[in-house]
């Protein structure tokens, strides 16, 4: 619509030439905001394809959230670690090092993962850091960041795809 002081476009005028008086088609408003809707789901819940990734990155998240039972879950039941220590090892002190810190920050960085049949090489590094409980001192004991490396082999066990070996040293 032209406003016909200045002979400039509203800002208020529609394009499809309606004045914005019709009353509108409510199938076709619900119709457009559930695709937007649907649109904002899958964009924001996107899963990467690679299954190895997905599961670094679950992991990374579980991390984050300090969240023992579902870091625990994507480790394999027959998990064994280079140093030979296997799950059983392996989740005291998941548990102990969740609890040690008040919040945690996990970055993966140089994520490669190698596909084989019915199986990945994940490596990459992680940095952690964040702020430790102020429990007995903890604080001054655990240091803010750190760096690791990490090589895991990744494959698919009850129903999903797991962490089944894992290798790591500091990063330089």
């Amino acid at each position: 619509m032209t406003d016909p002081g200045t002979g400039m476009t509203s800002i208020f005028s529609r394009l499809d030439g309606r004045t914005g008086n019709e009353t509108a088609n409510p199938r076709r408003t619900v119709a457009r905001f559930l695709a937007i809707l649907l649109f904002l789901l899958v964009s924001g819940c996107r899963r990467t394809a690679d299954p190895a990734t997905q599961t670094v990155q679950d992991l990374a998240r579980a991390a984050r959230d300090r969240d023992a039972a579902a870091f625990l879950d994507l480790v394999a039941p027959d998990f064994e670690a280079a140093d030979g220590s296997r799950k059983a090892d392996l989740e005291p002190t998941i548990l102990q090092f969740f609890t040690a810190w008040e919040s945690l920050d996990v970055t993966i960085r140089d994520l490669k993962v190698e596909r084989s049949e019915g199986a990945a090489l994940a490596r990459f590094q992680v940095d952690l850091s964040g702020r430790a409980r102020k429990i007995a001192g903890l604080e001054g004991l655990l240091p803010s960041s750190s760096s690791w490396k990490f090589e895991t082999r990744i494959a698919p066990s009850e129903n999903r795809w797991r962490v089944k070996w894992a290798s790591w040293s500091p990063a330089p």
